[in-house]
């Protein structure tokens, strides 16, 4: 026999004040076996351990989000007794499981992007350094070239200079001193 407890059967059994009891059932209730009775809440006896367990990790200093982890990594969500839920409970959490799934998503997907980020950011300089390296280079051949072309002009020069003075009889190439 499946035995369910209001909140005030919850406060008795395990001293959680009954705001926080009914702050745990709303938050957490995709990890737990809950019902609504109209306005109130109803847990399956199985589901103290649970609550306990939430209370003891907050009491430890853990978040919302860490516990939630944690409950995640434990136990899948509570779907059970699903024919006894409202079909709008039901929707409710799994729109809770369809939002943390988004939520887990963005900010891997937040992640990622900062990480790409980074990498166009680390491609940009190597590309910005690929050019100045180029640009030294281009400019390293051009001097190379015109130090090659003034070379290859004084030998020309020097070369016909030679020749002009050949060309001279020889009486007119003696170098009076």
């Amino acid at each position: 026999m499946t035995e369910w407890l209001s909140i005030e059967d919850l406060v008795q059994e395990t001293g959680i004040p009954d705001r926080t009891i009914r702050r745990y059932l709303r938050q957490y209730s995709q990890y737990l076996p809950v019902k609504r009775n109209n306005r109130s809440y109803l847990l399956h006896s199985s589901g103290t351990v649970q609550l306990i367990r939430i209370r003891d990790l907050y009491a430890n200093g853990s978040t919302k989000e860490a516990i939630l982890r944690q409950l995640c990594d434990a136990t899948p969500p509570a779907l059970t007794q699903v024919a006894e839920q409202p079909l709008e409970q039901v929707l409710v959490r799994l729109n809770h499981q369809v939002a943390t799934a988004f939520d887990q998503f963005s900010h891997r997907q937040e992640a990622l992007q900062l990480e790409i980020g980074a990498m166009r950011d680390e491609l940009a300089a190597t590309r910005r350094q690929l050019q100045v390296e180029s640009q030294a280079r281009a400019d390293a051949e051009r001097a190379r070239e015109r130090y090659f072309t003034q070379r290859d002009e004084h030998l020309v020069a020097t070369i016909r200079q030679a020749m002009a003075e050949r060309r001279k009889p020889w009486w007119q190439r003696r170098k009076r001193a």
